[in-house]
């Protein structure tokens, strides 16, 4: 399993503005691989109450600050919100620290900020 990482995302918080009414969750459970190639698979129970499903790519752009490490951007097509029944999604993602077993902290460019915490497992 060289080069895979195996992820759990854990949590969420939304830095921009909700919809009206909305009480998003802030755990978000669900688990994600990224083969060595880039390609990218995952699920997780979103922030609005729905499950959602994820394939794409991460890229790997070999930039670090500070304690920050292994900064990627991911584009990928996922399934459960309200907005279709396939969004895109974009995300800006980095490492916190080294090791075989990391925290990550993601961020997606959407109106809603919505920034996640995840704990990695690097092969």
């Amino acid at each position: 399993m060289e080069g895979w990482i195996l992820g759990l995302h854990l949590l969420s918080a939304h830095l921009g503005d909700l919809d009206p009414g909305a009480h998003p969750r802030t755990v978000t459970l669900g688990a994600y691989a990224v083969m060595p190639s880039g390609a990218t698979l995952g699920a997780y129970r979103n922030s609005v109450n729905g499950d959602t499903v994820y394939a794409g790519w991460t890229w790997r752009t070999g930039w670090n600050a500070g304690p920050l490490t292994d900064v990627t951007l991911t584009a990928a097509a996922a399934t459960g919100y309200p907005e279709a029944k396939v969004v895109p999604l974009l995300a800006v993602a980095a490492t916190i620290g080294h090791g075989a077993y990391a925290p990550r902290i993601l961020w997606v460019p959407h109106r809603t900020q919505p920034v996640s915490l995840a704990i990695e497992r690097r092969f």
